[in-house]
């Protein structure tokens, strides 16, 4: 059985990694998404229900180049019941998703008897358009996994699930490393750390709602054994900030494992002892059009003054930037306060490109 995840373009090496985390299983990179194999529908459910970076997974069936929509050889009689549907997700692809759902659809309908039902459909099919190419198979899970149920509440500036997951792989985090969130917008990087370090499923509360039960004879209760083991998380932030992420942990059932508080980020050093932190991974303050560039200076000069301190020896601070001017400002106010780059990469989100760098002391 061959098996698709869908992930943001520069990141499939990290839904490769958690691929191999959950399961063992080696995959293969394409743009924008992971292939793997496997026969064990355990392995298969477990990646689908479990894994925090991709956008969405199914069985593959074909694929194919834009434009040569033929899929009349497939012989879809074990995946069909009575009634079917096509649904079709596009990144960079200049064709409107209505024209594949309609094409593929006419050709089911034409070969098989079934009906459309675009409600409650037994069957639901997805091609997945990345440019000039289309990934063809049988959606796994029906609803779109970068959406996190448990955020209730955010702030402008919250990016997705997903890109929150991948900062933190990309920072360096694991369950084993003390990490600390010091300017939190709704508590989303703390969330998706105390997911992964427990091994508690981001979906967990709904779970009912995947449409592998569909395909796959599961329980998805089976693969929910989490460790009660309270990790070192802390997430700061301002009042407004901290009762957005307070809240939204507690609908992940994720608040007893992470640690709450309103340190101001001048008084870390007061906080915490020299060396306790091993990694540092916020979303901080960013720039804008009418930002004080002064004050934003000064805020990030003394984020690295106060992660000299608190840092272990091999530790680092992971930052995310919205825009280039604020990842420009970053990378100056780290070189005056002698942090070296050790890695940088950028991301296209939708329209937006962001910049995920991390940073370490130099060494002495």
């Amino acid at each position: 059985m061959r098996l698709l995840a869908i992930c943001y373009r520069g990141l499939e090496k990290n839904t490769q990694k958690e691929i191999r985390l959950l399961t063992g299983i080696e995959s293969e990179c394409e743009e924008g998404a992971v292939i793997f194999e496997t026969d064990e529908v355990k392995k298969a459910a477990k990646i689908c229900y479990k894994a925090q970076s991709p956008q969405r997974a199914m069985i593959l069936l074909d694929e194919y180049e834009l434009g040569k929509e033929d899929i009349s050889g497939l012989d879809l009689s074990a995946f069909l019941k009575k009634t079917y549907v096509v649904r079709c997700i596009k990144t960079e692809a200049d064709i409107e998703r209505m024209e594949i759902e309609q094409e593929l659809g006419a050709q089911i309908k034409r070969k098989y008897s079934v009906t459309v039902d675009y409600k409650h459909p037994e069957t639901t099919f997805l091609a997945y358009v990345f440019k000039d190419k289309v990934y063809f198979g049988i959606d796994l899970i029906g609803f779109d996994l970068a959406k996190r149920d448990y955020r209730i509440q955010q702030s402008s500036m919250s990016l997705k699930g997903p890109v929150y997951f991948n900062f933190l792989m990309f920072a360096g985090y694991n369950p084993d490393k003390t990490l600390l969130d010091f300017f939190t917008t709704d508590g989303s990087i703390a969330i998706e750390a105390a997911a992964f370090s427990t091994g508690k499923s981001i979906n967990f509360y709904r779970k009912d709602s995947f449409l592998l039960r569909d395909s796959f004879d599961i329980s998805l209760d089976d693969l929910d054994k989490d460790e009660d083991i309270k990790k070192k998380i802390f997430c700061f932030g301002d009042t407004n900030a901290l009762r957005k992420a307070k809240n939204n942990s507690k609908v992940a059932g994720l608040n007893k494992q992470i640690n709450f508080g309103t340190v101001r980020p001048a008084d870390l050093d007061v906080k915490f002892s020299e060396g306790e932190i091993d990694i540092i991974a916020s979303l901080p303050l960013q720039c804008s059009r009418y930002s004080n560039e002064r004050k934003i200076a000064s805020f990030y000069d003394e984020m690295f003054y106060q992660a000299e301190h608190i840092l272990s020896k091999a530790g680092a601070i992971a930052l995310i930037a919205l825009n280039e001017k604020t990842a420009e400002m970053i990378q100056e106010s780290a070189k005056r306060k002698g942090f070296s780059e050790i890695d940088n990469i950028q991301i296209k989100i939708g329209e937006s490109r962001i910049t995920f760098l991390k940073l370490k002391k130099k060494q002495v």
